[in-house]
């Protein structure tokens, strides 16, 4: 019996650590969320469907004022916020969804929304009217996991001691970049000062070599993230709402700021991983956010 409570014990200590690791880094990148990024995720909820909205303002609107009606009228069918955000660039473009929509669209902008189920979503698309709101729209759905995204804070720190990614920080600029290297971000003023974050479409890869290939840019790029309290705040299963489109996840990743990014895609580290980058499709889309209360 003493060996039984004694092993009870030691369970009741790894998991108290546990969930003491977990609430730590929740609370760490809540706060980024909260304040660099102006995202109203709950950590807790029972059910739910993220929707994104990526949208292409009328030619004589503004695309702060599009979302900020976008905003008003998913509040009012019951739906939440999560995040808004401005686009800088798409300096990766989805082959599956230019063919869906007969070219290669610059969004303006795009909203991230919350509803307890895909049929509230598609009930209240009518209330919406994206078609009145805005010249162009496009939706992507996608079942975002609590329990997963409540562990990705830890998997990254896990990720940071497994991963050997010396020589990445601090950042030393790459001699020569390609021709297919991330351009100079045109930020204005103060957008992305605080943060960027980059929404991601993707699909794999189903040649195992590509597969091998891009898992090893990922786990150095997410070591990275892991050591310096940064990366993905909301992924999960890409549900496609308009057919012809094959996606398997979606991704929105945040950086710690312009200058961060910058320094990052132009360094000698990241020119080097990025070559193992292989996926069969992919739309990546760069912004910065809108804050609440102050569109």
């Amino acid at each position: 019996f003493r060996l039984m409570d004694g092993t009870v014990a030691a369970i009741a200590v790894v998991c108290a650590l546990l969930v003491g690791v977990i609430s730590w880094r929740n609370i760490i990148y809540l706060r980024i969320r909260r304040v660099a990024i102006s995202d109203k995720q709950s950590l807790l909820y029972w059910r739910a469907f993220h929707v994104l909205i990526f949208v292409k303002a009328k030619t004589d609107g503004n695309t702060v004022k599009t979302l900020t009606e976008i905003k008003r009228r998913v509040l009012s069918s019951q739906g939440k916020v999560i995040y808004l955000g401005k686009t800088i660039t798409a300096p990766l473009r989805s082959t599956q969804l230019t063919k869906l929509l007969g070219e290669e669209v610059n969004w303006d902008g795009i909203a991230l929304v919350q509803y307890p189920t895909k049929a509230h979503f598609e009930h209240s698309i009518p209330h919406l009217q994206l078609s009145d709101t805005c010249q162009k729209h496009f939706l992507m759905g996608f079942q975002r996991s609590m329990l997963l995204n409540l562990l990705l804070p830890v998997l990254l720190l896990i990720r940071s001691v497994t991963v050997n990614i010396k020589g990445a920080y601090p950042f030393k600029p790459a001699a020569n970049l390609p021709t297919t290297a991330l351009k100079e971000l045109n930020f204005v003023g103060k957008d992305g000062e605080k943060a960027v974050i980059i929404v991601n479409l993707l699909k794999k890869s189903h040649n195992p070599a590509e597969v091998a290939a891009n898992d090893r840019y990922a786990a150095k790029m997410t070591a990275l993230m892991g050591k310096f309290s940064y990366g993905p705040i909301h992924i999960g299963k890409a549900v496609p709402l308009c057919s012809g489109l094959d996606f398997d996840s979606v991704a929105l990743v945040y950086y710690p700021g312009r200058n961060w990014f910058r320094h990052m895609a132009k360094s000698e580290w990241f020119q080097t991983i990025l070559k193992e980058k292989t996926l069969a499709d992919t739309e990546a889309t760069i912004t910065v956010p809108i804050y609440h209360g102050n569109e």
